[in-house]
């Protein structure tokens, strides 16, 4: 049911980012946001405690040469034993490019590129298999080509020698993907096309994926993604005329079957990517950043996605 929303007010990280922020949480329960900074390096800020306050930018920066610079677009999953890792995109040839706690709640390693070759700045990382202990990683990237790439984890710890672009090769990509799983741990991958149309790929079973894209209507922006408290998957995205828009799943793990596209109104900015997390009470939370510059959020009150709150203006 409907919770009043407190929050507190806003308060100035510091330093300067040329990218959107990318949270992270630790085993500990920390968290740590990451950004690119004005020189095209990434930095990240912890908290001291859950909840409370956040160290100063620290760069992530080990195993890089001076002249390394990164790409807009950061994703963070999280290792099988509880360490963070991150994914982002080195210019020039040496394509995605990652680096993970040396141990839970641990220092950073020194950074590996190559992972994915001819990457550019839409990156995204989902669990592969299984959960906790058993939790292994798969990384997605657009290619140079607009394809969407990935490649995964394998079960000793390592990554699979190469990966594979999914679905028909005429479809291309101009943003960045999003990703979530279904109530059955399936991946889907969701991507809006050159022709402004969303795009829907699944596994039918583990590393088994559809052989085609699917379409789903017109966005006007990048989509996010995540799994609702009713289990279905649920998408978000902007329409032309700047109001956010959301479609589910018709039920829980359904293969194929989405029900219609649900206005939540609004006045988001253009080009403004939602961002979505599933809040204490199970409620889907989302927040888009408004044409005055303000974030506003909306929260699900019905497991069926029909039902949410009023917007709410978190300043800003």
């Amino acid at each position: 049911g409907d919770r009043p929303e407190v929050w507190t007010d806003w308060s100035s990280l510091g330093g300067r980012a040329s990218s959107d922020p990318t949270v992270g949480i630790q085993e500990d329960g920390r968290l740590i946001v990451f950004i690119r900074d004005i020189g095209n390096r990434i930095h990240g800020a912890t908290q001291s405690e859950p909840g409370g306050g956040f160290a100063s930018w620290t760069e992530i920066g080990d195993g890089l040469d001076d002249n390394d610079r990164f790409l807009d677009g950061i994703a963070v999953g999280i290792k099988q034993d509880g360490r963070l890792e991150i994914f982002a995109t080195l210019m020039g040839q040496n394509g995605l490019a990652h680096v993970w706690q040396e141990k839970p709640n641990g220092v950073w390693g020194d950074w590996e590129g190559g992972l994915i070759g001819d990457a550019t700045n839409g990156v995204a990382v989902s669990d592969r298999v299984g959960d906790g202990p058993s939790r292994l990683l798969l990384a997605i990237a657009r290619r140079g080509n607009g394809h969407i790439h990935v490649r995964g984890q394998n079960r000793v710890g390592s990554w699979w020698w190469q990966g594979f672009d999914l679905g028909q090769s005429g479809i291309v990509f101009p943003g960045t993907p999003a990703t979530a799983l279904n109530a059955s741990r399936s991946i889907y991958i969701f991507a809006r096309d050159a022709a402004g149309l969303l795009q829907v790929i699944g596994e039918r079973s583990p590393d088994d994926w559809w052989p085609e894209w699917g379409s789903k209507g017109e966005i006007a922006g990048d989509p996010a993604a995540a799994l609702d408290g009713g289990g279905r998957l649920r998408v978000f995205a902007l329409s032309s005329a700047g109001e956010l828009i959301t479609i589910g799943e018709s039920y829980p793990s359904a293969i194929g079957s989405w029900s219609g596209w649900f206005s939540l109104e609004g006045a988001a900015a253009e080009n403004t990517r939602p961002a979505v997390h599933r809040n204490a009470w199970g409620q889907l939370q989302v927040f888009v950043r408004w044409q005055d510059g303000t974030i506003r959020t909306r929260r699900q009150l019905t497991a069926d996605g029909t039902t949410w709150s009023e917007w709410l203006d978190l300043g800003g």
